[in-house]
């Protein structure tokens, strides 16, 4: 039989045995290009490099594919050097923050002509056995493939908290949900609360859903006391030598970043001889945060911008304590990285904040600023507290490591796999 491409539909039929082989898996990367490093990037980066290894380890008749821009795919063994740091910088377009329009226009341009590929080529519906789209987004250059999907949901803030989210990417982001849905896909949610939330706002079954913690680089994240180090740090970011709280977020409204900073004035002027400051680090978001906060900020509040990744340890391991009050996270990547780092920390009291805590920090509410003011001032008041929450964090970090995400989400394949009835397979050859 042959189609309107001049390619010819051979039927295929594999038993159990050979359907359990030569299996072959496409793990979308293009996020990795799009722009500097955030939580999403780190999870994309960080299970592809620890989950390849056990596959090749474990099932060695299965192949891992790498697609970078929406289209092109490679085997994953041929452009693992593109998953090193220096590599991935020379991805990322160099001018994105300095002409954010030009950028977001041949986004825009990029996309569309990666949409009108795909249709133009049918034959790459089939080739694949498993899809891993780490984010729903990313679904509409990959929804012509035929094969098993896994989707990775991070958050569901603009189902829960749309007011936080704009509305393109609340369209964008239900879209490719609704198609994993209907696809009967498998579904990696970064926390229970997320997991919870996908069952109970999506209907999604409890089976189709599992709850695969992040993680962070134990080899990057870890407590600092070389004296050189923090003196670089403090003076490539100009910070002062005194005691200061750190943040660490894109500024966006969802962040609760002014009333951070409510809490924080609260605190200085309640006590004169406070010599506390506040230091808020990361890039510019949607919204008008950056310029309420260049406001805001003074002798006492630091926004200090995008912070390079081998910096991050000295200012967590440094800090009195790390702040984070947010009105929704889906995991918060942050919070884990501080307290791997033996940083005491403060959190919301709600979403996923208090699962990742795990009982080493002390919540708030994040529509609260007296609660907030007060949390703070018993934490940086009080050294005996500190000593104790660093303990904690540095016990509760533990828990955590990129090797168990990645054992969870190979058994989330083989879960797919396992549970797949064999059929008939269609690939298409040249007539």
């Amino acid at each position: 039989m042959t189609d309107n491409n001049g390619l010819r539909s051979v039927p295929i039929r594999m038993d159990n045995q050979e359907s359990q082989q030569n299996r072959r898996i496409l793990f979308d990367a293009s996020v990795l290009s799009d722009g500097p490093v955030d939580g999403i990037r780190r999870y994309t980066l960080e299970v592809l490099k620890t989950v390849a290894p056990l596959v090749q380890e474990r099932h060695t008749d299965w192949r891992m594919f790498l697609s970078l821009d929406g289209v092109t795919t490679w085997p994953l063994e041929s452009v693992s050097h593109l998953l090193e740091p220096e590599a991935l910088k020379t991805l990322v377009n160099i001018n994105h923050r300095e002409n954010p329009t030009l950028i977001s226009e041949v986004s825009r341009f990029a996309n569309r002509m990666k949409r009108s590929v795909v249709k133009r080529l049918p034959f790459r519906r089939e080739g694949f056995d498993l899809l891993h789209l780490p984010l729903p987004n990313s679904y509409s250059v990959h929804q012509h493939y035929n094969c098993q999907l896994v989707m990775t949901v991070h958050d569901l803030c603009h189902v829960v908290c749309p007011e936080f989210q704009v509305q393109k990417n609340i369209e964008t982001l239900q879209r490719g949900l609704d198609h994993a849905i209907r696809r009967d896909a498998m579904f990696i949610a970064d926390s229970d609360s997320t997991a919870t939330e996908l069952h109970d706002l999506e209907n999604v079954s409890q089976e189709r859903i599992k709850t695969v913690h992040l993680a962070c680089d134990r080899t990057l994240f870890r407590p600092v006391s070389d004296q050189s180090e923090i003196e670089r740090v403090r003076e490539k970011y100009q910070l002062p030598n005194e005691p200061y709280i750190f943040s660490l977020c894109t500024l966006e409204p969802r962040k609760n970043l002014m009333g951070l900073v409510q809490a924080f004035r609260e605190l200085t002027e309640s006590d004169p001889q406070q010599n506390c400051h506040l230091v808020l680090a990361g890039r510019a978001g949607w919204g008008d945060q950056e310029t309420i906060l260049k406001a805001a900020a003074s002798d006492r509040v630091h926004l200090i911008g995008r912070v390079d990744d081998e910096d991050l340890p000295v200012l967590y391991s440094q800090a009195l304590a790390f702040a984070c009050f947010s009105f929704y996270e889906g995991f918060c990547l942050p919070l884990l990285e501080a307290m791997t780092c033996g940083c005491p920390v403060l959190h919301a009291d709600r979403s996923a904040m208090p699962e990742v805590a795990g009982g080493a920090g002390v919540a708030a509410a994040p529509n609260d600023p007296d609660m907030i003011f007060r949390k703070l001032q018993e934490v940086v008041n009080n050294e005996q507290l500190r000593h104790s929450m660093r303990q904690k964090s540095l016990a509760r970090a533990e828990d955590f490591s990129w090797l168990k995400t990645a054992e969870q989400v190979l058994a989330t394949y083989e879960k797919c796999f396992a549970d797949q009835v064999p059929a008939v397979s269609k690939r298409k050859i040249a007539a």
